[in-house]
C-alpha cells in the first residue's frame, strides 16, 4: 500500500472507531474486531492477516506510527504510553469533544469557587 493509500486507510479506521467507539480506549484487538464486523471495515486493510502474528506487529506499528494524528478532525492518542507496546489502548477523539471537556472543567472550576 503507498503512503496515499495508507492514510485513506487510517482516515476511514479513525472514523470508524470513532463512530464505534467515541473516547474509548481500545485495544488492538478490539480496533481489529471493529474492522471485521462493519462492512466498510472489513475491506480496510486487506493485505494483513490479523490472525498471523506478523501482521498483528506490522498493524501495532502502524497504529504507532499515526499517534497525536488528525483525520477529519478525529485524534488518535495512546492511553500509557509508557506500559508495553502489546498492553497499549488507542483511543479517538473528536476535537469538538476536547473543546467540550475543556469548557467542562473550566465551568467545573468556576463552580468550585
Amino acid at each position: 500500500v503507498n503512503r496515499d493509500g495508507e492514510q485513506q486507510e487510517m482516515k476511514a479506521l479513525f472514523e470508524l472507531c470513532y463512530e464505534k467507539r467515541p473516547n474509548d480506549p481500545l485495544a488492538k484487538k478490539d480496533i481489529q474486531q471493529i474492522l471485521r464486523s462493519d462492512d466498510d471495515g472489513s475491506l480496510l486493510f486487506l493485505g494483513m492477516d490479523f490472525d498471523n502474528k506478523s501482521d498483528q506487529t506490522k498493524f501495532g506499528k502502524l497504529l504507532r506510527r499515526y499517534k497525536n494524528m488528525s483525520f477529519s478532525n478525529i485524534s488518535m492518542e495512546i492511553e500509557d504510553e509508557k506500559i508495553r507496546t502489546q498492553l497499549q489502548k488507542f483511543i479517538f477523539t473528536s476535537s469538538d469533544y476536547k473543546k467540550k471537556e475543556k469548557i467542562n472543567k473550566l465551568t467545573k472550576w468556576e463552580i468550585k469557587k
